[in-house]
């Protein structure tokens, strides 16, 4: 018998829940992140890194929830137009927003912002990539279901 790694039970798991219950855990889930960096943030910068480490969460995870209901409504032969739609706008925007921080200053580039978007950027994409993952179809060599 094959033994299939937790992760893929776990992704498998979260792949069969509907799309408002997958965002609202993965808007948990960047909740927890925030958290975690948020006391690093006043540490180092007081209530201005709080305020920088706010915005780079918020900057991560709304592109990546677009990113994940783009995936989630583009099935079927539009699938990947979807991903790939979904894979711009998530590095487009905060992209996009590290260029302007640091191109113009302020608080928030003094505060740390391109850090924070350093530190959350990969953490919400594993984590909207193990949401947005296709869990059905996977087959052993011998042809049997796995999962379940």
């Amino acid at each position: 018998m094959t033994d299939i790694p937790e992760a893929a039970h776990l992704s498998a798991r979260l792949r069969d829940l509907r799309f408002p219950a997958r965002a609202l855990l993965f808007s948990a889930a960047v909740a927890v992140m925030w958290l975690v960096v948020a006391p690093v943030a006043w540490c180092a910068s007081g209530w201005d890194g709080v305020g920088a480490s706010l915005a780079a969460a918020v900057v991560c995870w709304l592109p990546a929830l677009i990113s994940l209901g783009m995936a989630e409504f583009l099935r079927g032969p539009y699938l990947l137009a979807g991903w790939l739609g979904g894979m711009a706008i998530r590095l487009a925007v905060p992209l996009a927003c590290a260029l302007v921080v640091h191109s113009r200053g302020g608080w928030l580039a003094e505060a740390g912002l391109l850090y924070y978007l350093a530190a959350l950027y990969p953490l919400t994409l594993l984590v909207e990539t193990l949401f947005s993952l296709p869990a059905v179809g996977r087959t052993q060599a011998a042809g049997t279901q796995i999962g379940d």
